[in-house]
Formats: C-alpha cells, sequence, structure tokens
C-alpha cells in the first residue's frame, strides 16, 4: 500500500536554486555576429572589411539609392536580415555587380 504523503513545503532558497535565480541572474551577452543591428562599421567587418572605410561609406551611399536598407532611427542601426535579403536580391545569383565597383570615395590627397 501506498502512503499518501503531503509535500513539504521548500524553502525560497530551496525554489530558487530548483529554477534559477532569473531575476538577479545578468542578460545573457549577445554577440556581434548574432545582433539583429548593426552600426555601419559592424556591417563594414561583415561584408568586406579589405575595402578601405571611405570606399564603403560610397557604396552604402550609392546602395541605399538602390533600396539598401537604412540606419533605423530607434535601434541605431541596420537591420541584418533585410540586410542580407538585399545582397541576396542584388549580388546574389548573377545580380549586377555594380554597386560598389563604380563607386567614387572622394579625391585623394595622399597627405597632403
Amino acid at each position: 500500500m501506498v502512503s499518501y504523503q503531503p509535500e513539504v513545503e521548500k524553502t525560497t532558497a530551496e525554489i530558487v536554486a530548483a529554477i534559477g535565480n532569473h531575476m538577479t541572474d545578468t542578460p545573457p551577452t549577445i554577440k556581434p555576429d548574432d545582433a539583429l543591428f548593426v552600426q555601419d562599421r559592424e556591417l563594414h567587418r561583415r561584408i568586406n572589411p579589405q575595402l578601405g572605410w571611405d570606399r564603403f561609406r560610397a557604396a552604402l551611399r550609392n546602395a541605399e539609392l538602390q533600396g539598401f536598407p537604412k540606419v533605423h532611427r530607434t535601434w541605431g542601426g541596420r537591420y541584418v536580415p533585410a540586410v542580407k535579403a538585399w545582397f541576396d536580391k542584388h549580388v546574389g545569383s548573377g545580380a549586377s555587380s555594380a554597386v560598389a565597383e563604380d563607386v567614387e570615395d572622394g579625391p585623394e590627397d595622399f597627405g597632403r
């Protein structure tokens, strides 16, 4: 015969230990590669860090004229899934690659 034993009350510490103290834990750190919104420097790192910064900015301005996602005012960056979708549409699968090729980045002064 199985005897019924009432559930023993647990202390707060035991409950917290069992489920984890999510109220005081620090939030998980989001890695830069997992962020949904990124600033242009991070975008530069992800897309083509070998391209000079001035030329990259010029390419962004030109791409914005072709519908490239703009910086979101609230989130302070460009929405990464939209950036990827734009590249898939405009650069992937044999699309024209004129986005960065014919872009002027400004006059050269060579330190003068």
